[in-house]
């Protein structure tokens, strides 16, 4: 995600779905912006869709707290939050998928290790990478309003 390469510049670029945290390497997501950035016109916009981590001012009251993301007929899927590691930015989660088709039961479980910023981290990044923060939006998440996203463009 830290190196591609495409014959044309976009209007709009969004990593959706919490896709930058899960570089958690500095140097690594310095290079993505960077990258992205190849990829923007001046008056293009970056869209970040990441967590918002207010929360983690009460770290305590996450661990172990199972978040419900959705439920349909057969299908049910939770998130949990295993560790918070706040030294080096990193939340450990985990989505769990629960099927039940024709009586049969399956789990399908995703281990998640995911970076961590507080808006001014975020914003230093972004600066540091010539971008400048446009707009942020906070609370739109349905299950538990800790979305956030990011909207930046090129200083």
């Amino acid at each position: 995600m830290s190196d591609f390469s495409m014959d044309r510049k976009f209007d709009l670029i969004i990593t959706p779905s919490k896709s930058f945290q899960a570089i958690t390497d500095i140097e690594k997501a310095k290079s993505t912006l960077n990258c992205i950035k190849k990829h923007m016109l001046r008056e293009s916009i970056l869209l970040l869709d990441l967590f918002d981590l207010k929360l983690l001012e009460e770290q305590n009251s996450i661990i172990g707290e199972k978040v419900p993301i959705f439920t349909k007929e057969n299908l049910n899927a939770t998130y949990e939050c295993i560790e918070v590691d706040i030294d080096n930015n990193i939340i450990y989660s985990k989505m769990t998928i629960r099927e039940t088709t024709m009586g049969v039961d399956r789990e399908y479980i995703d281990y998640q290790k995911l970076r961590y910023y507080t808006i001014e981290q975020i914003t230093q990044l972004l600066l540091d990478t010539g971008f400048e923060v446009v707009n942020i939006y906070r609370g739109y998440n349905c299950h538990s309003k800790n979305g956030l996203i990011i909207s930046v463009r090129i200083i």
